[in-house]
């Protein structure tokens, strides 16, 4: 009996079931943030343990976590969503015009700058991650957290990644002087096999009643899987990062690391901003213009490695702006998410859980 009175608290006071509540409180809150807590903690981990990390890791390529974060997220998307959204091309243009126009021509203005003070490499890795699609999966899984129009972002990355063997090379070509010798017909292959391939499966699942129903049931798992797909791509880019760091030298980076752990981050935030208030001038409902402001701002990292990597090797640490890029646009929409969903009115968030979960 004195056990409970250790802490100077009475068990069943008033006082007591205060610091229950607040407790039961902070396990909640501390498991709805989860993504953002792993995160925290798996950075300088893997910064620190980049080797082994990175070996394990790269067992299981990037695409193949794309591929399982797109089949679960349009697992609970009908395909009349889907349709409604490529029928409806406002806010797909929209999204296009930031994501491919807007934010290369702000990195860049940024280049001289970064040239200016010998960081090359740096401006190099953030031209690089402005000129790259949107992100392959994580647009649709945060839109849908944030209780946004989750079809409109799966079909603005569709575009975005189709029409990425012309525009990613002629961005590049243009702003970094080097023609980047994309095999067209290999990557849009790739992007059949990773993006289209796991959507079409889904849809052909969900013809069953059965798995619409589980998919209701367990829309919450899904989500977290998801997330976790997401979470192993930005850990394994963390370890490459942090080999790379490694090999150059990192206590020599640290002002260029603190540079780029400001720029890149705040020109998503840039972006965002221009996609959110431009889909209100552009005529968007809510869920479309959160569809619009995320899949408009945010780009897709396993892509940005892979030229980073291949076609620009002379340039090693290029890829820390893309890592910060792609870590910040995730820490800072998942917080912007939060906020979107809370400030809705109390139907909005039923209806946009409805809309994504319902048999067709």
């Amino acid at each position: 009996m004195l056990a409970h009175y250790q802490d100077g608290i009475a068990p069943g006071t008033s006082a007591g079931l205060s610091q229950a509540r607040h407790g039961r409180r902070l396990v909640r809150e501390l498991a709805r943030r989860w993504f953002v807590i792993a995160v925290s903690l798996g950075v300088p981990v893997c910064l620190l343990l980049a080797e082994p990390v990175y070996n394990v890791l790269s067992r299981w390529p990037p695409r193949n976590n794309v591929a399982v974060a797109m089949f679960l997220v349009t697992l609970g998307v009908p395909l009349r969503h889907l349709l409604r959204a490529v029928l409806q091309p406002r806010a797909i243009l929209w999204a296009l015009a930031v994501n491919y126009g807007i934010l290369p021509l702000l990195s860049w203005a940024l280049v001289p700058g970064l040239v200016g003070l010998g960081y090359q490499e740096y401006a190099a890795g953030l031209t690089i991650c402005a000129c790259v699609p949107c992100t392959l999966a994580s647009a649709a899984v945060w839109t849908r957290l944030a209780g946004g129009d989750e079809a409109t972002a799966i079909a603005i990355t569709v575009a975005s990644t189709s029409s990425a063997w012309l525009v990613t090379s002629g961005w590049l070509a243009i702003t970094l002087g080097s023609a980047v010798p994309l095999n067209a017909l290999a990557l849009m292959a790739d992007l059949l096999v990773v993006l289209v391939g796991p959507m079409v499966l889904a849809q052909l699942l969900r013809l069953s009643s059965r798995v619409r129903h589980w998919v209701i049931r367990r829309s919450g798992l899904i989500s977290v899987l998801a997330r976790l797909s997401v979470l192993v791509i930005i850990l394994h880019g963390v370890a490459l990062a942090g080999l790379r760091l490694a090999e150059n030298g990192w206590q020599e980076q640290l002002g260029p690391i603190a540079l780029a752990a400001v720029v890149a981050p705040g020109l998503h935030l840039v972006a965002l901003w221009i996609a959110w208030r431009g889909s209100h001038f552009v005529g968007l409902e809510r869920p479309q213009r959160i569809a619009v402001a995320i899949a408009g701002s945010q780009k897709t990292l396993p892509v940005s490695l892979q030229i980073a990597t291949s076609y620009f090797p002379h340039y090693p640490l290029a890829v820390i702006p893309v890592l910060f890029y792609h870590v910040g646009q995730l820490l800072l929409d998942t917080w912007l998410a939060d906020g979107w969903r809370q400030s809705a009115r109390p139907a909005e968030p039923d209806a946009c859980k409805k809309c994504a979960c319902l048999p067709q």
